[in-house]
């Protein structure tokens, strides 16, 4: 007869059961080049600092449910840094578009291609590669409009695959 010891049981309620929440202590920081890290109760604010010449912007990203130690080491700090790219981009592109398109290229390059799930259709390619050529022919509100509708669309696609991690 095939019995269940009670040992057995406790033991697979035991690995089956969810991890418990990380503890995170709240009030902590650390700045790490133009990163700075500071934890609350729900994990770990990034604040990233772009430059580009003389202007500057900044960008946040709220990793969830992750202590300062881990927080320094996540692929998920890229995220501050495109939305600090966006917002040097976005702020540049009437007074010199040139600059604009340049932020809004560093900041699609900064995300990296890991941005979308892979079931997404995704042309933005097509429209990075639309204004890299509109900035080669000199036509640079064009080019930074569209590569700051890029590096938008791409913010936007990264929230929604890591929805759960990152915010």
């Amino acid at each position: 007869m095939n019995r269940v010891r009670p040992i057995a049981i406790v033991m697979l309620m035991a690995c089956s059961a969810a991890p418990p929440p990380v503890a995170i202590v709240p009030g902590r920081s650390a700045v790490i080049g133009d990163n700075t890290f500071r934890t609350q109760a729900t994990g770990t604010i990034v604040t990233a600092r772009r430059v580009l010449g003389e202007q500057a912007a900044t960008g946040q990203a709220l990793l969830k449910q992750v202590d300062l130690g881990p927080a320094q080491h996540s692929p998920h700090i890229r995220l501050a840094g495109a939305r600090a790219w966006f917002a040097l981009a976005r702020d540049l592109t009437k007074s010199s578009p040139h600059s604009a398109y340049e932020a809004a290229h560093h900041g699609a390059s900064e995300l990296g291609p890991d941005y979308a799930k892979p079931t997404v259709v995704d042309d933005t390619h097509t429209k990075q590669w639309l204004a890299e050529g509109e900035a080669e022919h000199g036509h640079h509100d064009r080019a930074a409009y569209t590569m700051t509708r890029v590096l938008q669309s791409r913010i936007r696609l990264y929230e929604r695959r890591y929805a759960l991690a990152v915010e």
